[in-house]
């Protein structure tokens, strides 16, 4: 079982983290369905930190990839979450063109877009828009007077 500590880090790190020992998970275990044990702490009030609700609706999202076993169903800790690696799952950028689709299920501005997702760093974001801007089945622009608005159809 491999152990994984978040304690200290900002949620691109501990993502980073998470999907470098995920894959290498992955990797190294040919037949077995390998676990990692994530310690994530459970925020400074003991009502859940940022990293914690961020993780879990990272894993929520890609429960067609993994399972996952918060530590309070097991053992009462709210501080900790037990993943079970099934299957790859999507690189940093690939995650992020997911996070842009989903958030433009309604139409939004790209000054919308630039704001929600702005921790991702201008590059970063950039990029994605630019491959979804690509790809028109997966982000479409609705024009709207001088106002552009994309939508994911």
């Amino acid at each position: 079982m491999k152990f994984l500590d978040f304690h200290g880090m900002s949620w691109p790190e501990a993502l980073a983290g998470f999907l470098d020992a995920y894959d290498a998970e992955i990797a190294s275990n040919g037949h077995s369905v390998p676990v990692i044990n994530v310690v994530h702490g459970y925020g400074s009030k003991g009502v859940g930190g940022v990293i914690r609700l961020r993780f879990r609706d990272y894993l929520q999202r890609y429960r067609s990839r993994l399972a996952f076993k918060p530590g309070e169903e097991i053992d009462g800790n709210r501080g900790w979450t037990l993943v079970q690696a099934i299957n790859p799952l999507p690189d940093e950028e690939e995650d992020l063109e997911d996070l842009i689709l989903d958030y433009c299920r309604q139409a939004r501005t790209l000054n919308e877009i630039a704001g929600k997702f702005r921790g991702y760093g201008d590059s970063r974001l950039q990029r994605a828009i630019q491959t979804l801007q690509k790809s028109p089945p997966l982000l479409n622009n609705v024009g709207n007077f001088k106002l552009v608005l994309y939508q994911t159809i």
